[in-house]
């Protein structure tokens, strides 16, 4: 039997925008056997374009999240409500399971090491939250809790001009 232990650290900061506090951090590393997670993979080495292994965010639904997965290693994706749909572009490159409880939750497996990159739309009720799944063989997000959202999809303008209608136009005729 394999033992697991698990060492935490938590990381506070805390930043005034307008008298609240905006930012909040917990930092967590899983330690098998008394051996670390492989160094690419702790966020201890995290720049600052890479995204926390464990993070909660508020979305804008007008736009696309990248998720950055590990091939064999779950991702686990926390919605504010229950999710009613599941949508992905190609089957082969990711596996995913909605548990019956929690309802708001969506685990997600990148297949292999050479699966292409994809996309997952999970439905909300009315709200579409739609990711990018990226693979990679360094970078992987263990948790995405949305915690809220906002925006939506806006329509585009495509500068259309209206040719023709269906509309009947009365037209008089006269005596020649």
């Amino acid at each position: 039997m394999m033992k697991i232990k698990q060492v935490s650290s938590l990381t506070l900061l805390v930043a005034l925008c307008a008298g609240l506090a905006c930012l909040s951090t917990w930092s967590s590393q899983t330690v098998l056997n008394g051996a670390s997670a492989p160094k690419a993979l702790n966020d201890s080495n995290r720049s600052q374009n890479t995204p926390r292994r464990l993070s909660s965010k508020v979305l804008d639904l007008g736009s696309v999240q990248p998720i950055f997965m590990v091939a064999g290693m779950a991702t686990l994706i926390e919605l504010p409500g229950p999710v009613t749909g599941i949508r992905t572009g190609n089957p082969d490159s990711i596996q995913y399971f909605r548990p019956d409880k929690p309802e708001n939750e969506v685990t997600v497996i990148l297949q292999n090491q050479n699966a292409k990159p994809t996309n997952l739309i999970l439905r909300s009720g009315k709200k579409k939250y739609v990711f990018d799944i990226v693979p990679s063989k360094t970078r992987h997000q263990d948790t995405l809790e949305i915690v809220g959202d906002y925006g939506g999809a806006e329509l585009e303008q495509s500068g259309a001009e209206l040719i023709d209608s269906s509309q009947s136009m009365k037209v008089k005729v006269g005596k020649r």
